[in-house]
């Protein structure tokens, strides 16, 4: 009987081996799926591990319906007007009114909700003078054009977070929040440097290089518009001509012809003689045939004159003052001013019928901040016959 409950007993405790090893490879099966199931995720989800935070396997929801930076299309900014962008860079002589500041709209336009971490750069060195930059070497002064004026965060529904000025870099960043579908401008304000009024010369660069670039929060360009420029929209009025007197056309039929050389110097207000150039004068040249008598007045109230070979050059040094023009805000309009120089000229009869020749009246001036420039005009005489000269008057009147 001994025996018997022995035999019962070793089989009780081999039947526990048996179903313990069961359970030992169930679980070790079990196991193997799950670690099979794990590496399947991590292999999906592995642009979601952050390197710096490896707790951090599984986005959260709210993150993954983000939109990532580097493969968007779906903003852009352009600058309006950008083919003709002027700027006033005077005060009118006639109204007293002028531009004091100056507004550079930028068009953000977004079809891509969900965005992060966008801003937008402008850099503003390129209306910082410097004569190694051939925009502005003509320039005398080394004064910022302009200077930003930060005038804060927009309010309401504005798409901009911040505007911050880094004076360092040089450049304007403009965060903006994350994105939603929209349009918006955006206007940055620029004050104009008031001690360049009438200081710049027409159609001279005041700003350039302006771009607007956006970028992604790792700094990577999103979008980038052109380069384009600032030009002062000032006036010349510096101009030459002449006015016949007699005879009151260019054909000369007796020794003598009389006409007055015109120097005029209208708009001044809007762009001013650089005065500090020693060379800005008025002259007309007349060949050495000829004897030259000439009536002072204005800036030929002090001449000299120069042997330049087969002609004798009469000049006079000017400045934007009434004592050089004899016609000074003519008929009371500001923006007129010219000198008026009566000359009389013989020796005609030395010419052959048919043969011509020129008189010269020219200028070589400088604005400040602007280059050196010269005007010409040329007054060719002939010589005809008195017949001739009567055919040719009435074919001159005709053709009027």
């Amino acid at each position: 009987m001994k025996k018997i409950r022995e035999k019962i007993a070793m089989l009780f405790l081999a039947l526990l081996l048996i179903i313990s090893s069961f359970n030992y490879n169930a679980d070790l099966f079990a196991n193997e799926g799950s670690l099979e199931e794990t590496e399947q995720v991590s292999l999906q989800e592995l642009d979601s591990i952050e390197p710096e935070n490896g707790e951090n396997l599984v986005p959260k929801e709210e993150d993954s319906k983000k939109v990532k930076v580097d493969s968007i299309s779906g903003i852009t900014v352009t600058i309006p007007n950008s083919s003709n962008l002027k700027f006033q860079t005077y005060i009118d002589p006639v109204t007293g009114l002028g531009p004091d500041k100056m507004n550079l709209p930028l068009a953000l336009s977004v079809d891509k909700a969900g965005m992060t971490g966008l801003y937008l750069e402008i850099p503003y060195s390129g209306y910082m003078p410097s004569l190694n930059d051939e925009v502005f070497e003509n320039f005398i002064m080394d004064e910022d054009i302009f200077q930003f004026v930060n005038t804060g965060t927009p309010e309401g529904n504005s798409i901009v977070e911040s505007i911050e000025d880094d004076v360092v870099n040089k450049l304007i960043k403009i965060k903006l929040k994350e994105t939603t579908q929209t349009v918006e401008t955006i206007n940055l304000t620029f004050m104009f440097n008031q001690n360049y009024y009438s200081k710049l010369a027409p159609n001279q660069i005041i700003w350039k290089d302006i771009q607007a670039t956006i970028k992604s929060e790792s700094d990577e360009v999103v979008f980038q518009t052109e380069k384009y420029n600032v030009t002062s929209e000032a006036r010349d009025g510096m101009a030459v001509d002449t006015s016949l007197r007699s005879p009151s056309t260019p054909f000369v039929s007796t020794d003598m012809a009389t006409f007055n050389a015109i120097h005029r110097n209208n708009y001044n207000a809007a762009s001013i003689l650089d005065e500090t150039y020693e060379n800005n004068i008025m002259y007309f040249d007349i060949p050495k045939i000829l004897e030259v008598k000439l009536t002072p007045g204005g800036a030929f109230n002090n001449y000299e004159t120069i042997d330049l070979g087969d002609v004798i050059r009469y000049q006079a040094k000017f400045k934007d003052a009434k004592e050089y023009y004899n016609f000074w805000n003519y008929g009371g309009n500001p923006n007129t001013n010219y000198n008026s120089t009566p000359i009389t000229l013989s020796g005609f009869d030395l010419f052959n019928i048919g043969e011509t020749v020129d008189i010269v009246v020219g200028q070589i001036y400088k604005k400040i901040n602007g280059p050196v420039n010269e005007n010409t005009h040329t007054l060719t005489y002939t010589k005809t016959k008195a017949d001739d000269f009567k055919i040719n008057l009435s074919l001159i009147v005709f053709s009027n």
